[in-house]
Formats: structure tokens, C-alpha cells, sequence
């Protein structure tokens, strides 16, 4: 399980996109992980400039552990992106091994309603953040073309690789993107 804990302000983290994500409270660690929150159990640091990983955005208040109704095999967090913290997407637990390794329970899992909004799915090792954010702003316009989504303004930097933002003229290069930043994510050194 990769939780931590910072003693000087009794602040629980898990480990997830490159750095650490503060889990904002006792009700959406219930949410997540079995047990109750036991410190003694975690990698502990006495201050946030002893952490270990960097300390980044938070996971939502509330979030959960969720399944498409009919799609059983996939998993997925309930999260926001640090610069649309109103907008919940669905973030794809990769595979069972990623899932034991941050400690999510298989018995939090509760289906999803609603529309789904997929964003990026879970990275747990990767140090280069910028990657990361790299890839959610393909995916994040890839929706915007082809699936009407709003646009937020952090994406307006790549949408100048695809000037004109005609509906359908780009899908396969913007594709291709997707592939490759995907690729260099998850092929990120570990550590």
C-alpha cells in the first residue's frame, strides 16, 4: 500500500501521478481503502519539505471507486484535473496489480451514474508531472473535438498544434499523440 503520512499536520497521502495526494478526509479514505486510517502503517515524514515525492493536488473530497453499470472489468477513480477541480472525471485503474499496489479496495467499488467523463488514467510512479499534464490536455481535446466537450483555457497551448480545430481533420494525429505521451508516462523510470 503506498499511503504516507506527515506527522506535523496529521496529513494522509497516497502516492499517485508522480507525487503525493493528500486524501482531504476520514470519509473519502473509507471511501477508498479498507481499515481505518492507521499511521504507524505508513511511510511517515515529519514535515511537507521531508516528503519524499513532491506534494501535488489533492484527490477530491468524496472521491470513490467506481464501475461503468454492464462493465465490470474496468475501475475507475473519481477525480479532477488541478485546474478544473469542478469537472469529475473517471480515471482507469490500470489493471488489478496497479489496484493492490495503491492499496484501493475491490470492496469499495460502486457502479457509476451518470455521464462519464474519462480523463487520463491512474499513473503511480511517474516523476515527470509535466508528462503527465501533457497527456490530459490530449485527451482533454480530443474530447472537445470529437465528443463536444467544454474547453478549458489550459488547453488552449495545444490546441496550437492543431490550428483550425476542424471536427474531424486531426483525429489521427491527435490519436497518435495520445499513444505516444501515453507511452512516455508509463515508461517513466520508477523511484
Amino acid at each position: 500500500m503506498k499511503l504516507f503520512f506527515q506527522k506535523d499536520n496529521a496529513s494522509v497521502y497516497v502516492n499517485l501521478d508522480g507525487g503525493l495526494r493528500h486524501i482531504p478526509n476520514p470519509a473519502t479514505f473509507t471511501n477508498l481503502f479498507d481499515g481505518n486510517i492507521n499511521p504507524s502503517n505508513y511511510i511517515q515524514f515529519e514535515h511537507s519539505s521531508d516528503s519524499p515525492l513532491p506534494i501535488i493536488d489533492p484527490i477530491i473530497d468524496n472521491a470513490k471507486l467506481v464501475h461503468e453499470i454492464g462493465d465490470n472489468a474496468s475501475i475507475y477513480l473519481t477525480d479532477s484535473y488541478d485546474w478544473s477541480p469542478e469537472n469529475i472525471i473517471l480515471r482507469h485503474v490500470i489493471n488489478p496489480a496497479q489496484m493492490e499496489e495503491i492499496g484501493f479496495s475491490w470492496n469499495k467499488v460502486v457502479p457509476f451514474e451518470g455521464t462519464p467523463n474519462v480523463g487520463v488514467p491512474i499513473a503511480t510512479d511517474s516523476k515527470n508531472i509535466d508528462a503527465i499534464k501533457k497527456l490530459n490536455g490530449y485527451y482533454a481535446v480530443y474530447n472537445y473535438f470529437f465528443f463536444g466537450s467544454p474547453l478549458n483555457p489550459f488547453f488552449e497551448d495545444v490546441l496550437k498544434e492543431f490550428p483550425g480545430r476542424p471536427a474531424t481533420k486531426y483525429k489521427a494525429q491527435l490519436k497518435e499523440l495520445i499513444v505516444n505521451y501515453q507511452t512516455i508516462v508509463n515508461n517513466l523510470p520508477n523511484g
